[in-house]
């Protein structure tokens, strides 16, 4: 039972739910079959962890029946409060959703006025409903949607009524909508499409959407939008941008013209589009530190980065988890930039709004690239030794680490270890991008050399070596290679 759908469920509401839960069990009005408050108030007792030898079907049993003897029909019992109690949980999840969707209650809301002909008592609403859509509108798709569904119902409504002039005004403004959502959607499509070949090695997928935007005159549009004073202007011209940018990323002219265009519309975007867009300014960033030529850009990732924290945009919702993808990059973006103090307070700071699955272990992990850049070598590797590899880039993030610390403290056949492992890994990982596995390659191929140079300085001259890492574009870590050439070139 400790393992159960039920528990999985419970053990995701907080406190507050619990209590929620139990008025809600309790409700008639939710809870017209079996009275199930007797068998939720004994299995709440193991709530939060559900871990205790109590729990178990017997047990609960037993508690509910103690005139009765446990057999194999008690277990049957059991199991049928247990699906009936998660049917219970899952409307209760809906409804406390729906309780905190404002725009969703006033559709229902509306929809049935609209139905039962309370027309007075629709308009009333439907005012109200429209004040308070413009006061939180925030650029997102899901607002432009409920916006498109609001003035659907208004459609309907004044066709009921006869208002055929509103009707057609009505109408065009939702024509206007879901041309805009479709495009929003499919510019920032091309980010996908980027993400999950780059990110992911997975294979591109083209569809209707990309074949659209590939032939639309976007240029076109934008300037006729200026030109009619369209309120979308702003919404388009920010989405065209992020696509360009993306689309050609060699052209950095595009992500400056975008981060501009971020920063004059900024208070037209409420918190997830401004998640979005200021994710993938940073993202872009990221690639580009790659691109030999365009060192500006890891200072740039920095401070956009920065920038996510001080506008509090490093979670997708309040009630979401920090994404631990963004808390490595934005790690690595720090140790790039010797930022060994801030990311001491960003750690400390921020590893506790990790899912809690992950916490402990990118506390390590992190904590052991602090530790190494501040030449506390043991520290880093007894950090090392804590994390579990439940995340993709630790595998291959922690190898390349423990190889730079090996190396620095001159234990170079502990360092030719961890190269031969990490070399044995790259020739199996499916999930590496070709271009990530070549950089990898590389990283192994040049560390093993930079040892041979250490070691043997007779068979390799510095200076050449220190020349092929700065002629090498796909390589990892190639500020360190080079740092590590550099000063045995100044030892000749």
């Amino acid at each position: 039972m400790r393992s159960s759908k039920l528990v999985n469920i419970l053990k995701t509401f907080t406190k507050e739910d619990i209590k929620e839960f139990e008025k809600f069990v309790a409700s008639p009005y939710f809870s017209r079959g079996r009275n199930l408050s007797p068998f939720f108030n004994v299995i709440k007792k193991f709530y939060p962890d559900f871990d205790s030898n109590q729990y178990s079907s017997e047990k609960i049993f037993c508690e509910l029946f103690p005139d009765k003897k446990f057999n194999t029909n008690s277990v049957n019992i059991i199991k049928t409060l247990s699906h009936e109690l998660i049917k219970l949980c899952e409307e209760f999840i809906i409804q406390s959703g729906f309780r905190s969707d404002l725009n969703s209650k006033n559709y229902y809301l509306l929809d049935n006025l609209r139905k039962r002909k309370l027309f007075n008592e629709f308009e009333k609403k439907y005012k109200e409903a429209e004040i308070n859509f413009k006061n939180d509108h925030d650029g997102s798709i899901r607002n432009f949607l409920d916006q498109y569904y609001l003035l659907d119902l208004y459609n309907e409504y004044c066709i009921m009524t006869r208002k055929y002039k509103s009707s057609f005004e009505t109408t065009a403004e939702m024509d206007e909508i879901s041309v805009l959502v479709g495009l929003i959607r499919s510019y920032r499509g091309f980010l996908n499409k980027m993400i999950s070949v780059k990110g992911y090695n997975l294979e591109p997928v083209s569809n209707f959407s990309e074949n659209v935007i590939r032939n639309l005159d976007s240029q076109k549009l934008l300037a006729e939008m200026k030109d009619s004073g369209s309120k979308y202007l702003p919404f388009v011209a920010v989405n065209h941008m992020l696509y360009m940018m993306n689309e050609y990323p060699e052209v950095t002219d595009y992500y400056f013209h975008l981060k501009k265009l971020i920063y004059d519309n900024i208070k037209l975007f409420g918190h997830e589009p401004k998640y979005i867009l200021f994710c993938s300014l940073a993202s872009y960033c990221a690639s580009m530190t790659e691109v030999p030529g365009n060192e500006k850009f890891t200072k740039e990732q920095f401070e956009i980065y920065d920038k996510i924290l001080s506008l509090g945009l490093h979670k997708w919702s309040d009630k979401d988890d920090f994404s631990i993808h963004l808390f490595r990059n934005i790690v690595l973006s720090a140790v790039s930039m010797n930022k060994t103090d801030w990311l001491e307070n960003f750690i400390n700071k921020f590893v506790k709004e990790l899912a809690p699955e992950d916490r402990e272990n990118m506390k390590h992990y992190s904590s052991a690239i602090l530790n190494y850049e501040r030449k506390k070598y043991e520290s880093a590797l007894n950090d090392i030794m804590k994390i579990t590899f439940n995340f993709v880039h630790y595998k291959l993030d922690i190898k390349n680490l423990m190889f730079k610390i090996y190396f620095d403290m001159n234990l170079y056949n502990e360092a030719l270890s961890v190269l031969e492992t990490l070399r044995q890994y790259l020739k199996e990982a499916k999930e590496r991008s070709v271009s990530n596995k070549n950089r990898n390659k590389n990283f192994v191929k040049f560390a093993r050399e930079l040892i041979k140079l250490k070691t043997s300085p007779d068979k390799i001259h510095p200076e050449y070596f220190y020349n092929k890492i700065l002629n090498e574009d796909l390589l990892f870590s190639k500020s360190w290679l080079l740092e590590r050439a550099d000063s045995l070139l100044k030892k000749q």
